[in-house]
């Protein structure tokens, strides 16, 4: 159960942020925002409307409830998340060398503890490597990363020991924009796979799909803000669709966002900002 755990924790959250091209954008690119961003607070409620009221029940278990904090260049330093009642579950540090390449991260739980601490070392403009070590410094997990010729990651390895447990494999377009990631398990089956398809105006649409034949369609604007997701389920032919509606501060970030459901209000997610 424990390994379990870290492995959540490292894979899914850590990992989704390393997996990025040696020339990157900052992490406040990558995330749309506008301006000197510092830190953002993010909380979900769960809502609902009746008669043009609008009622905030508490908040949501399973939306965000985070904290992200970003040093002067753009990049992100701590992400905190935290349970229903406030109180920490967990967070992790990130760290840059002078190229503000990714250096190093520490792993906390909800007591604060450190659990899990790892280093990125970069070989040429081609090969990288990332070291998991658990907090009494034996090894976790070890990654390695793979570039081409203009520096996008085209593929990462995941070892425990020297087993081989999953694969990344990342495509590009003429544009060198991400075009499609698939993660592969042990066996080289696709368990997740991701698309994205780039229109006029900076509109894109990516496209998710997972084995229990779950697919996902997100649909971005031209300043990459989440504006429709579809989602359906193939087994039970049961189809979503989740429309978001935004309000913004006068950087041009967005303070408000409600989600419908079916066009019911399902959701309301709002975001407070502190600048440099």
């Amino acid at each position: 159960m424990k390994r379990t755990f870290l492995i959540l924790i490292y894979n899914v959250i850590v990992l989704n942020v390393f997996a990025q091209n040696i020339q990157q954008q900052t992490s406040l690119q990558q995330a749309a925002l506008k301006g000197r961003v510092k830190s953002v607070r993010e909380q979900a409620y769960t809502a609902y409307e009746n008669e043009n009221k609008i009622t905030k029940k508490g908040v949501n278990a399973a939306a965000k409830n985070t904290l992200i904090t970003y040093n002067q260049a753009g990049f992100q330093t701590e992400f905190v998340n935290y349970k229903v009642n406030g109180l920490l579950d967990w967070r992790y540090t990130s760290s840059y060398n002078d190229n503000n390449l990714l250096q190093e991260e520490k792993t906390y739980n909800s007591f604060d503890s450190m659990i899990l601490h790892s280093t990125y070392t970069y070989i040429g403009n081609n090969i990288s490597k990332g070291y998991c070590y658990k907090s009494d410094g034996s090894l976790f997990e070890y990654w390695i990363y793979y570039y081409n010729s203009n520096q996008n990651l085209i593929e990462q390895r995941g070892f425990i020991d020297t087993s081989l447990f999953t694969k990344w494999i990342f495509k590009y377009d003429s544009a060198n924009r991400r075009i499609e990631k698939a993660v592969l398990n042990n066996n080289d089956s696709i368990v997740w796979l991701w698309n994205c398809q780039y229109l006029e105006n900076g509109l894109r649409i990516e496209t998710q799909s997972l084995q229990d034949n779950t697919t996902q369609w997100n649909y971005f604007d031209g300043n990459g803000i989440l504006k429709k997701t579809v989602i359906i389920y193939d087994k039970s032919n049961v189809v979503y669709t989740d429309i978001f509606e935004y309000s913004y501060d006068s950087h041009g970030n967005w303070t408000e966002c409600r989600a419908y459901r079916d066009e019911a209000l399902i959701l309301i997610t709002e975001r407070q900002y502190v600048y440099y």
